[in-house]
């Protein structure tokens, strides 16, 4: 019990330091979906998240608030607390009838895409043309979930080795053409390991930070990061650099 109450509050001063940090939507999950990882059982998935998921609207009423899940159990009964963003990182896939289960809530989703599960991905993830793969996905995808209320990610790290990664990142602006919202997520990502080596460092800001910069330059407008005061102080500088140098 004692135990529950420390995560518990370690979590709310997490949120509150992601907010004050400039942080536009909350995404919140029970269920690890590091490359490995395995699955959780919908009751303990449910039971770590459920205060956080109960209580958020009540104190950051204009927050967004994302819950990370495949199970649409635990969608539903979100949904119920004013969710408003569901996350899938399996697009939908993990059962089968998530979006039929979802269809009488008009609900904002993140299509989202992975080779694999979180426990199969990484083992040699293969593509006949990753770009063209994953944009028929995200087509596919469109079509089956009928409404707009889409954010597309092409899953960075998700079933892609670094050529993989490094061919979305490059290419991202391709997916703009598909006329909705891209999120991306590099934070820390093991990608930013291979490039820099010896380089690396534990939360790999400085890698974190170039990819964003990028992306947004190719027009991305969502970046799922973990240290999001030093991501959004990085887009201030730059942004303040770049209309001054159109100026």
């Amino acid at each position: 019990m004692v135990e529950n109450l420390i995560k518990e509050k370690k979590a709310q001063n997490h949120i509150f330091k992601m907010i004050k940090g400039g942080a536009k939507i909350i995404d919140v999950g029970g269920e690890s979906t590091r490359p490995g990882s395995k699955t959780v059982p919908v009751k303990a998935e449910w039971k770590r998240i459920e205060n956080t998921i109960k209580n958020f609207k009540k104190k950051y009423k204009k927050i967004n608030l994302s819950v990370d899940t495949r199970k649409s159990e635990i969608m539903i009964r979100a949904i119920k607390y004013k969710v408003d963003i569901i996350n899938d990182v399996s697009g939908f896939s993990y059962e089968g009838q998530s979006l039929s289960k979802l269809k009488k809530y008009n609900i904002a989703k993140v299509l989202h895409h992975m080779q694999g599960t979180p426990n199969t991905m990484q083992k040699s993830p293969k593509y006949k043309n990753v770009l063209l793969d994953i944009y028929d996905f995200f087509e596919k995808g469109i079509k089956e979930i009928k409404n707009k209320k889409i954010i597309i990610d092409p899953g960075i790290g998700f079933g892609k080795n670094l050529k993989h990664n490094l061919t979305l990142i490059s290419k991202i602006s391709l997916f703009h053409s598909l006329g909705l919202p891209i999120l991306i997520g590099t934070s820390r990502k093991r990608f930013i390991s291979q490039i820099s080596g010896d380089n690396d460092s534990e939360e790999r800001i400085g890698g974190t930070i170039a990819s964003v910069l990028f992306l947004l330059s190719q027009g991305v407008q969502i970046f799922r990061v973990h240290d999001v005061n030093e991501v959004k102080q990085s887009i201030l500088v730059f942004e303040k650099i770049l209309s001054n140098f159109k100026n």
